[in-house]
């Protein structure tokens, strides 16, 4: 069940908005966003936000309370309070879409089986950067959308690859 603040941070009215706002009709994320029935966007809004909302990400600032399951909203500057920015819910959002729509892809089973990268011979590459040591999910950003969209939120001694 989604709890916004617990665990989400959209509604999946919000968060259909983000994505309409932002992508145009004929857009992969957008078509995948809009088949889905609304039980499983909010599977995906908190299977995403969980995934990804964590304390390994280096936000500026602190957490609010130290009892709060997210990482907003948080504390800058001794005192102002910042809620999720929209730019970060739209890259939870997108790369919840992405992981979904990987699922049994070849190049997640590629991944899976360990293959950083693939070249077909023409010159064409593809690599593979994951979280793990070679297993795992993709944890790249996808033309660097992600990176783009978060980088003004990591606190300056963030590391980003």
């Amino acid at each position: 069940m989604l709890i916004v603040g617990e665990n989400s941070y959209c509604t999946v009215e919000e968060a259909t908005q983000l994505i309409h706002d932002r992508f145009m009709s004929n857009n992969s994320i957008r078509k995948f966003w809009d088949e889905l029935d609304n039980s499983d966007k909010e599977t995906l809004l908190v299977g995403s936000t969980l995934k990804y909302d964590n304390d390994v990400m280096l936000y500026k600032g602190i957490k609010q309370s130290e009892s709060q399951s997210l990482q907003f909203p948080r504390v800058n500057n001794c005192s102002v309070v910042e809620q999720c920015p929209d730019n970060i819910k739209v890259g939870i959002i997108i790369q919840g879409c992405r992981d979904s729509m990987s699922e049994g892809s070849t190049e997640q089973e590629m991944i899976n089986n360990g293959v950083k990268s693939f070249a077909d011979g023409t010159g064409a590459r593809i690599e593979f950067a994951t979280a793990s040591s070679g297993k795992g999910t993709a944890a790249k950003t996808y033309n660097g959308i992600s990176r783009d969209l978060w980088i003004h939120y990591f606190a300056q001694y963030s590391l980003m690859v």
